[in-house]
């Protein structure tokens, strides 16, 4: 495994409109079904997602509703913070991306569309552009906060916020390299 790549992943976030809690499901996948997964099952990053310099990440919002009562959802806000960890020498860059902040907002979400599949009307919204992998080598909290209005059926709105955060390693080896 070298120290660079160009594996595309896509990071998948869903919430239901009627749940209760505000914590997003998130899934990422491979864009070549054969390569090798960015989330870690074992291992020191369990849980967390590791990356190589090089990656692309595309973010994908999917809303889930009962066709009776979900019309569709609108994000008005998403933001992506990268929080470096403080435990390890040397200090790394805010974010692992191609950004020079800790935070940024990815507020140009296409609109969403929307079909009606297993009782279930699903919406999804993409962000236009991937986010690129530029440090070789680091560890980040990753979150990813969402502020959405929710479209019901009878005209109403209800403007809910979602979020996860998982831990970013980018390089491998970690943490004994």
């Amino acid at each position: 495994m070298s120290d660079t790549s160009d594996h595309s992943y896509l990071l998948r976030v869903s919430f239901d409109a009627d749940q209760l809690g505000n914590e997003l499901v998130w899934a990422i996948t491979d864009a070549d079904p054969g390569e090798p997964n960015a989330f870690r099952r074992t291992g020191w990053a369990a849980g967390g997602l590791q990356f190589l310099q090089g990656d692309t990440l595309a973010v994908e919002v999917v809303g889930y509703g009962r066709p009776e009562t979900f019309a569709g959802f609108t994000i008005t806000d998403a933001t992506l913070i990268t929080l470096p960890a403080p435990y390890l020498r040397p200090l790394f860059s805010p974010s692992p991306f191609d950004v020079d902040q800790a935070t940024f907002d990815l507020d140009d979400f296409q609109p969403t569309s929307c079909v009606v599949a297993q009782a279930l009307k699903i919406c999804t919204a993409h962000h236009p552009g991937p986010l690129t992998v530029v440090e070789s080598q680091g560890i980040w909290k990753f979150s990813f906060v969402v502020t959405t209005e929710i479209q019901r059926v009878d005209g109403s709105v209800e403007t809910r916020v979602f979020s996860f955060d998982p831990i970013i390693a980018v390089g491998k080896d970690w943490p004994g390299a």
